[in-house]
C-alpha cells in the first residue's frame, strides 16, 4: 500500500501499524527485510495497550507528547532475562544504540558488570507518519541470580528517569553520559588502559608489577 494512503488509513489495531527504516532500498536485501520485520515485532510488543492513538494525526500527537518511551517485559525467578524497550528520537552527539547501551551498563547494576545479551535496534519512520524519523531498541539483559533480579527491580525506574533526563538534555547528552559513573569493572579497566600507556611512555620510571 502507497505511504500517502496508509498515511489516511485508520489504526484500529497493532497490526496496522507498520514501519520503514530510515536508509533506502531495503527491500531488495531478505536479511533486511527480516530485521525490519523483527523491529516491527517487538515494537509492537513494547507499545501501550489499548493503542493510545486511532490516526496519523493521533499518532503525531502521541510521538510529540510521550517520547522518549522506555517500557521492559515482566521476569520470572533467576536465572532469566528481561527485555527493556526503547522509542525515542534519534539523538544527534552521539549514536542513539551507543547512548542507550551505555546508560544500561551505568546505571542498571552498579559496581558490577551487566550482560546485555541482545541489542536489536532501528532508525525507522511509522508509515501513517513518515514525516519524523525515530529509534526504537530493545535491549534483553540477564538476571543471573536473586540479588540482581532485586536490584533490577529498584533500579529499571531510576535507569528510566536517567534516561530521560540526559535526553532531554538534547546535544548535551553525550557530555552528561560522561559525567556518569562507571560500574567498578570498567573503572578498573580505564584505570588499567591508562597505566598500560603510562608504561610504554615512561618504560623505565613505571614498575609493571605495581598492576
Amino acid at each position: 500500500m502507497e505511504i500517502k494512503a496508509l498515511t489516511k488509513q485508520k489504526i484500529e489495531s497493532l497490526d496496522d501499524l507498520t514501519i520503514r527504516p530510515a536508509f533506502s532500498f531495503y527491500s531488495r536485501s531478505k536479511n533486511l527485510l527480516d530485521h525490519v520485520g523483527k523491529i516491527q515485532t517487538l515494537l509492537r510488543l513494547a507499545l501501550p495497550t489499548p493503542i493510545p492513538f486511532s490516526d496519523r494525526e493521533s499518532l503525531a500527537k502521541w510521538v510529540d507528547e510521550s517520547l522518549p518511551f522506555i517500557s521492559w517485559s515482566s521476569f520470572d525467578d533467576p536465572p532469566d532475562c528481561v527485555s527493556i524497550f526503547f522509542l525515542i528520537k534519534p539523538l544527534s552527539s552521539i549514536a542513539s544504540e551507543t547512548f542507550i547501551s551505555e546508560m544500561i551498563k551505568r546505571w542498571l547494576l552498579p559496581h558490577q558488570e551487566t550482560t546485555i545479551l541482545s541489542f536489536e535496534h532501528m532508525a525507522f519512520q511509522f508509515d501513517h507518519y513518515p514525516k519524523e524519523t525515530l529509534f526504537f531498541g530493545e535491549a534483553k539483559v540477564l538476571i543471573q541470580n536473586k540479588k540482581e533480579a532485586s536490584l533490577l527491580k529498584e533500579n529499571l525506574p531510576l535507569l528510566k528517569k536517567e534516561i530521560i533526563s540526559s535526553l532531554s538534555a538534547g546535544r548535551y547528552a553525550k557530555s552528561l553520559l560522561e559525567t556518569k559513573a562507571l560500574p567498578l569493572d570498567h573503572k578498573m579497566n580505564l584505570i588499567r588502559e591508562s597505566f598500560i600507556k603510562l608504561l610504554r611512555r615512561f618504560p623505565d620510571d613505571l614498575d609493571e608489577g605495581g598492576f
